[in-house]
């Protein structure tokens, strides 16, 4: 690690001077809904600015941080663990400027609110050209680039820069991809969020359309007319001086801090609604549908995000712990396997040797220690008692071994059972 820091010296950051300039975008443009040609990708913006998304990423965040870091062990063997591996070091420090937490943040970002679904990071190296570093890439400055022929899967890497493109070498990014690879350009994934474009912009117009309506008063824009006849018999009808004048005051009586005051005209008036209201609009309902399928492509229950659909249908702590169950196995668990597989295709080669493979430890999330309790009763079941040592169970927990710990101890049996095991014996015996 000291050989490290000291190659470190000096260090100068990629990503601080990358910035948007349109490249890793436009790869297509889905049409449809709104008609063809609508560009869904645009009206979705960032993605993880939608509060769904955004609860999706936070609670990924959260739980996968419960692991610890990642850490080196032999190839199968949960209890290798290899203290001191050069590439658990660089995992746990990748740079000088942050930590593991920091950088799989910026993972779970990219991978998941990405239309590729890819995170980068671009690898420092020392000047005989070990690996000493690793930096987060923003996902929208990084494009993979195959020249026609070449026989390569990718030839080059494109950085998008204030001042333009710089070119990478492949063996300088590492391409972590969340899900699938992408038909139609299998160097990328395809991101869960590209599958809800519709329902991520469906989601942002309800909440705009609800904001606009406390904003003017709570209540759908209004057509006002002259009700009434004049002096000699005809219909009233505004002038457009006047029309200006009644739209003046009622606009300063009825929207922003004047919500709700009271207005009164000195001639009769015909109010109609011009569109509907949230009651006719049935918000809520639009809500549940977007949520619903955003969190079916994330592979989360919106009850575990607490959103609002997952709380109607589930309202008790049982099925609460259920949905983090089930999440955690069946959502962060793969997630970190592939994740750890596709570290280990990168890291190992340049740091490790053959038969090492990078780990995480997925059974310290909280919402599965239930499930390795009932496992351990089974395993218990199955060898007819105690199979672990005291020191292999340390171990595992990161604990110093004691004395005394490296043999199987039997179960422990308290007085009045043994007596009343002993009672059992002897009526056997007698008969």
């Amino acid at each position: 690690m000291r050989l490290i820091e000291a190659a470190r010296k000096g260090f100068k950051s990629i990503a601080s001077g990358t910035g948007y300039t349109g490249l890793g975008w436009g790869f297509h443009t889905m049409a449809g809904g709104g008609g063809a040609g609508y560009d869904w990708n645009r009206e979705a913006g960032l993605r993880y600015d939608n509060s769904v998304v955004y609860a999706a990423i936070n609670y990924t965040c959260r739980t996968m941080i419960e692991c610890g870091l990642p850490y080196v062990r032999k190839a199968g063997d949960p209890n290798s663990e290899i203290e001191g591996h050069p590439a658990t070091e660089l995992l746990a420090n990748p740079n000088p400027w942050y930590d593991w937490a920091t950088w799989l943040s910026g993972q779970v970002v990219s991978e998941l609110a990405s239309r590729s679904g890819m995170s980068y990071a671009f690898m420092h190296r020392s000047g005989g050209g070990k690996l000493i570093g690793v930096e987060y890439l923003p996902h929208f400055g990084v494009t993979p680039y195959s020249v026609p022929g070449s026989g390569e899967f990718i030839d080059k890497y494109f950085l998008s820069v204030r001042n333009g493109r710089m070119e990478v070498d492949p063996k300088n990014i590492l391409a972590l991809r969340y899900g699938p690879m992408n038909p139609l350009r299998p160097q990328i994934s395809y991101g869960p969020i590209e599958a809800c474009l519709v329902e991520v912009c469906t989601d942002k117009e309800a909440l705009a359309f609800t904001a606009s309506l406390l904003k003017n008063a709570g209540v759908t824009p209004h057509l006002v007319s002259p009700s009434g006849k004049d002096a000699s018999g005809m219909d009233i009808v505004f002038g457009e001086a006047q029309a200006r004048q009644i739209e003046s005051v009622i606009s300063e009586k009825t929207t922003g801090a004047n919500r709700g005051r009271v207005v009164v005209s000195p001639i009769g008036l015909n109010i109609d609604d011009l569109s509907l209201s949230p009651a006719d609009m049935n918000a809520e309902k639009i809500h549940n549908i977007a949520e619903e399928r955003i969190c079916a492509a994330l592979g989360i229950s919106p009850q575990v995000l607490n959103l609002g659909t997952g709380l109607e249908n589930g309202n008790n702590r049982a099925s609460a712990d259920s949905a983090l169950r089930q999440a955690a196995r069946d959502y962060v668990k793969p997630y970190l396997v592939r994740k750890a597989q596709q570290l280990t295709r990168v890291l190992i080669p340049e740091l490790g040797n053959p038969g090492e493979e990078v780990a995480f430890h997925w059974e310290n999330m909280e919402a599965l220690q239930d499930d390795k309790t009932e496992a351990a009763k089974r395993d218990e079941l199955a060898c007819g008692g105690p199979w672990e040592t005291v020191n292999e169970v340390r171990k595992r927990k990161g604990m110093s071994p004691i004395e005394g710990g490296d043999a199987i101890r039997e179960r422990s049996i308290r007085p009045q059972d043994q007596e009343e095991k002993n009672a059992r014996q002897t009526q056997y015996t007698d008969r």
